[in-house]
């Protein structure tokens, strides 16, 4: 008797051990995060924090395998299949979706998306700009132009049809409303990753006005619409707007005040004309320079290195600054730099400016700009 309650003992321990990990096994992947969505449902329900480490270990794996199976935002079968799309709906049961941060961040940081075939990275491109262009989503559109910026600054990747007319529709509807300045500002900045030409003439016009209202350029208002305006009207060829750029980037002949130029050069870089070309070798010739302190990776910051910087952002070929975290300017690297732009050869632009490489001189400009 003693004997088959202990045999009753141990099926129903196992039962119990291993009883919800096989029934776990039989679920598909759809049922799996229908469960998890449940779970999700309930803590906000109970008003209880979704932390990330909750994220990782119950929502991790899934995500994982959805990114490893190459579904990104379709579905074969939606009954069974998860794609992309699935972890980014705007809301879970009555609440904002708690997990929309972490499951795109975590897509586009992935190393399954930089290796993504480009009709693949365009189609996440398109889908993200949607997203924006919807307002049920707004309180994550600053995330999602982070993202574009750090991780699909490529021409190659936002100059195609649809997401042209995407990129053109955001723009538009940002300078009509003015209800995101800085949001607005980045969208209108990833105008000088598409074909100029394929910028409707309205927007133009749209962008014309809100130009008309910059006057000048602080490090305090680098930031806004209008200057964002300026920068890609001077970079398609309106010779109003070079000029005034060209002339923010002088004081009345004399260098400006390196702070100054610490904001303003690495725009000089978007313009991409020979005048910039000309004005930034100027400033390679000062040797003013600047002490930022020892507790700084690149301490020493002036004029002559912050124009290499936007030099060698901006034209192929152009000397690679040297190792070294003082960010100071040698001599030897004075004579190089000086040597290419007045080498009988024409200096030519990067044909694709690629912002998304691991390059740390560009992604410095790159700060500078969509900080």
């Amino acid at each position: 008797m003693n004997r088959c309650r202990m045999i009753e003992a141990v099926v129903l321990f196992s039962f119990c051990f291993w009883g919800p990990r096989l029934l776990c096994e039989t679920l598909s992947d759809r049922q799996r995060f229908d469960l998890f969505q449940k779970e999700i449902i309930r803590k906000l329900d109970n008003r209880e924090e979704i932390r990330e480490v909750y994220l990782r270990e119950h929502l991790k794996p899934l995500l994982e395998k959805c990114i490893r199976n190459n579904v990104y935002f379709r579905q074969d079968r939606p009954d069974v299949t998860l794609s992309i799309s699935d972890f980014l709906t705007k809301n879970v049961g009555n609440h904002p979706n708690p997990y929309f941060v972490f499951s795109i961040s975590y897509y586009m940081s992935s190393k399954v998306f930089r290796e993504s075939p480009l009709e693949v990275k365009r189609t996440a491109v398109a889908r993200l700009l949607k997203i924006c262009l919807d307002d049920d989503y707004r309180q994550f559109h600053r995330y999602i132009m982070n993202l574009i910026v750090y991780f699909c600054c490529d021409s190659s990747m936002l100059d195609s049809g649809e997401i042209r007319v995407l990129l053109c529709g955001l723009v538009e509807k940002g300078l009509a409303n003015h209800v995101d300045e800085f949001f607005c500002f980045r969208s209108i900045l990833l105008l000088l990753w598409i074909d100029k030409e394929c910028i409707p003439k309205p927007l133009v016009s749209s962008l014309r006005a809100e130009a008309d209202k910059c006057d000048k350029f602080t490090i305090f208002i680098s930031n806004t619409v209008p200057f964002a305006s300026t920068v890609v009207l001077a970079s398609i060829g309106n010779r109003k707007d070079l000029t005034k750029f060209l002339n923010f980037m002088h004081d009345n002949g004399k260098c400006l005040e390196i702070e100054v130029c610490e904001y303003l050069f690495p725009f000089a870089s978007l313009v991409r004309t020979k005048e910039t070309i000309m004005l930034l070798k100027e400033y390679l010739n000062s040797d003013a320079e600047e002490d930022k302190g020892e507790d700084v990776l690149r301490r020493y910051v002036g004029h002559a290195s912050l124009a290499a910087y936007s030099l060698y952002t901006m034209l192929d070929g152009f000397p690679e600054p040297p190792d070294g975290t003082d960010g100071g300017m040698t001599d030897d690297y004075r004579k190089k730099c000086l040597a290419f732009l007045s080498s009988d050869s024409k200096p030519n632009f990067r044909k694709n400016l690629n912002w998304s490489i691991d390059d740390s001189t560009i992604s410095r400009v790159r700060y500078r700009v969509f900080r």
